[in-house]
């Protein structure tokens, strides 16, 4: 009877062991679901609150730059007001009144081809460029000599 002590001890003990592990197996199941579940809540929160803080951030970012682009028009148009009263030098005053927007870039290129003048191959003075400088010649020869055209 002594053997019958120890087999059914023994089966009893691997009876309990295998209901322990059926046991574990169902009710830990769902505890470590739950927590997986409370895991992914927690960082479904943060990214909201990530979200949310970076359309704060850029929302931010967009005033800011706004503001600094309205002190660029006001920074501009105070030069360019100033430039028009102060200023000496047509060049500076142009791109003043382009930054400013006073003018159109089309006005200031027109002016500028207006004020450009086509390249010529002669002075319009006695010098190193007009045609006869370093030749003498008598009076009588210069008064056949026609001058160039101007244009």
């Amino acid at each position: 009877m002594s053997d019958n002590i120890w087999v059914l001890g023994t089966v009893c003990l691997l009876v309990g062991v295998i209901i322990g592990a059926i046991g574990y197996r169902f009710f830990a199941g769902g505890a470590s679901g739950r927590s997986a579940e409370r895991r992914l809540a927690e960082r479904d929160a943060e990214i909201r609150q990530l979200r949310t803080s970076l359309n704060a951030h850029f929302a931010r970012m967009s005033e800011l730059a706004d503001g600094l682009q309205r002190q660029t028009r006001e920074l501009t148009s105070e030069l360019a007001g100033e430039a028009e009263r102060l200023a000496d030098d047509g060049g500076v005053k142009r791109r003043l009144g382009l930054l400013s927007g006073r003018r159109s870039l089309e006005e200031v290129e027109e002016e500028e081809a207006a004020s450009l003048a086509v390249p010529r191959d002669y002075a319009d003075a006695k010098g190193t460029l007009a045609e006869d400088y370093g030749i003498k010649r008598t009076d009588e020869e210069a008064e056949g000599i026609n001058p160039p055209p101007r244009y």
